[in-house]
């Protein structure tokens, strides 16, 4: 009688358990689609900003050279403003390669000017959290306008030299890898098949 008794409870705690964690499950998911739509309307907001503030940010000349001796004389925020248009206007950040030495062998600034500017100047503290930031915008956008593009092809085109290091920064930033966000992300009709 008591097995049997046991047997019960033991039943009914399993199910409620599995209905809490269903529950928990819906309610997660839920959150992850609203977090993945948030994230790529953050992106495409901003692409559209970026598109109209560099149109009226600090202008980039059009010989480098013209621009050498204003940069020695702005401050950390100006010249930080100034890379950032250079830095996406130009794609430089696409390159995997990209470094603070390609900056400073171009503008004729000290490496540790550079690095003042982008600590100083902006939000991101560093370079290298400027560029993962660029390159991850990059991938958001590629992701909600490609979804098809395999991710080492997103990875490789966003400027990360391999896509381990891609879904690790993506993880780190977003809370979802890239699989989850373009799950997320994509409509369930394109899932689909066609009539």
């Amino acid at each position: 009688m008591m097995l049997y008794i046991f047997l019960i409870l033991l039943a009914i705690t399993t199910i409620v358990c599995v209905f809490i964690i269903d529950r928990q499950s819906l309610k997660l998911r839920r959150t992850n689609q609203v977090l993945a739509k948030e994230i790529a309307e953050h992106v495409a907001v901003s692409d559209a900003y970026m598109r109209i503030k560099g149109r009226t940010d600090l202008p980039i000349a059009q010989k480098d050279q013209e621009s050498i001796p204003r940069l020695k004389t702005m401050d950390d925020e100006d010249l930080f403003k100034f890379l950032c248009v250079v830095i996406a206007s130009e794609g430089l950040f696409l390159k995997p390669t990209f470094s603070l030495k390609d900056l400073e062998k171009r503008f004729l600034v000290s490496e540790e000017r550079l690095i003042k500017a982008f600590y100083h100047g902006s939000r991101f503290g560093s370079f290298a959290a400027f560029i993962d930031e660029c390159r991850l915008y990059e991938s958001i956008k590629m992701l909600t306008s490609h979804p098809e593009i395999p991710l080492d092809e997103v990875a490789k085109q966003s400027g990360y030299a391999n896509t381990g290091v891609f879904k690790e920064k993506f993880f780190d930033r977003y809370r979802l890898t890239p699989e989850e966000f373009l799950f997320l992300y994509r409509p369930a009709d394109k899932y689909l098949p066609s009539a």
